[in-house]
């Protein structure tokens, strides 16, 4: 077990992930949010912005995988199910529909307003459209997705 670090530095090195990410060092991203999920001991939200991240970097399966790790640790997060049901939709797997329809559907008053924001900009590219089309659209407005799902 990890010693308690103060919320502040912890919170310091996110921001810098992020700002690391928008200017495009994705790689340093990265790094910086391994390490957060390390020291705060796989917190879902720090599983969530790695894995931006990495699909930042463009490695989504990486992505995928950490957002999945981010579930099993909280099963009902709203930003991981929403992030994941948009990197499963870009993949064509109809998981990432059945996914986002989940999110919309248990909307309640204790969602994750950025959560339900980026649900609600994609409900209809993934609800409405085919699953093997799903990729074109999707990867327009990756960016605003995934500036979104910053912390």
């Amino acid at each position: 077990m990890q010693p308690d670090l103060p919320r502040e530095p912890l919170k310091l090195m996110a921001q810098i992930g992020a700002l690391c990410s928008d200017v495009a060092a994705h790689d340093k991203a990265v790094s910086i949010f391994e390490q957060l999920v390390l020291l705060r001991e796989g917190d879902p939200n720090a599983l969530v912005s790695l894995a931006v991240a990495q699909s930042r970097a463009g490695d989504e399966a990486a992505a995928i995988q950490t957002l999945e790790l981010a579930l099993q640790r909280d099963a009902v997060h709203d930003m991981a199910r929403v992030m994941l049901a948009i990197h499963r939709h870009r993949r064509g797997d109809p998981r990432g529909r059945v996914l986002l329809q989940a999110v919309l559907e248990s909307a309640g008053p204790h969602t994750d307003a950025d959560a339900l924001a980026i649900a609600s900009s994609v409900r209809d590219d993934i609800l409405n459209s085919p699953a093997e089309t799903a990729a074109a659209p999707m990867a327009e407005r990756r960016h605003r997705y995934t500036r979104l799902g910053q912390p």
